[in-house]
């Protein structure tokens, strides 16, 4: 096994958690210069690939309520504008904006960290 794991796919790239364009351009062109520094393919370096946490696993840290209010305003962020959302932290102005497609994105990012931890924990002297 190698001694660093990166867990990986094109699908963490696709989202934008903010107003700033250009955020996804940079995430982009820092994964490409991993790769063309030739990081990403050093001896003992590893690129994984997961797959995305699914309602079970990510009902192990949060409320199902919780979980359906995040699937509802991912689907139509317009919908967190009354007071259930912000009972949830949905506010426009504040830290947890919604927006479009943030709980698949959600779901990447867990998995993401869920394959992680389990690499490390299967394989001791990796990090």
């Amino acid at each position: 096994m190698s001694d660093v794991v990166v867990p990986w796919h094109p699908r963490l790239q696709a989202y934008n958690p903010s107003d700033d364009d250009e955020r996804p351009l940079r995430r982009g062109l820092a994964w490409d210069l991993l790769g063309q520094l030739g990081l990403l393919d050093a001896p003992r370096v590893s690129v994984v690939d997961f797959d995305a946490a699914d309602d079970a696993s990510l009902s192990r840290i949060h409320a199902p309520a919780y979980l359906r209010a995040v699937q509802q305003y991912s689907r139509d962020p317009r919908l967190a504008v009354g007071f259930e959302a912000s009972q949830w932290g949905f506010v426009a102005g504040h830290d947890t904006v919604p927006r479009a497609g943030m709980h698949e994105a959600a779901a990447n990012v867990c998995g993401a960290a869920v394959e992680a931890a389990r690499v490390v924990w299967t394989n001791p002297g990796t990090r």
